[in-house]
């Protein structure tokens, strides 16, 4: 999915039961178009640039940029283009793919 650095830690990471998916450095923008996103996580659901995860005044936060099936922060459907805070153990849905921040 995401490049594997042995001798850095992640930023931040977004997993469930069957995926890890590691942010290396903010901003990230996460999606399915490989050669246009910095996380590439692959699903139907997932848009082809789906979300960019930023830190605003040492916060990070989570933006959807457009989705056709959306960016969800623990239920609440994101205003496209509008960063939002969120904190570790945040469930965040990203298209129809259900993860946990930290």
């Amino acid at each position: 999915m995401v490049r594997d650095n042995q001798y850095t830690n992640p930023v931040a990471s977004l997993s469930n039961r069957k995926n890890k998916v590691n942010i290396w450095d903010v901003p990230a923008k996460l999606g399915r178009n490989e050669n246009a996103v910095d996380v590439y996580l692959f699903h139907e659901s997932i848009s082809r640039e789906h979300c960019m995860f930023e830190m605003i005044n040492g916060r990070f936060t989570v933006k959807d940029l457009g989705s056709t099936v959306g960016t969800f922060v623990n239920g609440t459907r994101l205003e496209p283009n509008i960063p939002y805070y969120i904190n570790d153990g945040d469930k965040i849905v990203i298209g129809k793919v259900k993860l946990e921040f930290s």
